[in-house]
């Protein structure tokens, strides 16, 4: 489980994206999971630049999406001062 460190907010909306990551491309690495300014960050590697474009792109619209996530519902949202800088 990617995320078991989070709540089951980020849990339910993400956990299947990113295990369909590592399944269609067994070759991949998970670099790090963590919670950065509120939002999920995440960091998948592979030695083919094509793919790592594609996971690039898909973490960085999870990424994203989480920002306006919350981690402990699911409801959609947004960022408190108190998750900025």
């Amino acid at each position: 489980m990617i995320l078991q460190d989070f709540k089951i907010g980020w849990q339910n909306k993400f956990e299947q994206r990113l295990n369909a990551l590592e399944r269609l491309f067994p070759d991949i690495t998970l670099q790090s999971v963590e919670r950065y300014k509120g939002m999920l960050r995440v960091k998948f590697t592979s030695l083919d630049n094509d793919i790592q474009d594609v996971l690039d792109s898909v973490t960085y619209k999870i990424e994203r999406e989480s920002a306006q996530t919350c981690e402990g519902c699911g409801k959609q949202g947004r960022r408190t001062e108190e998750h900025l800088p």
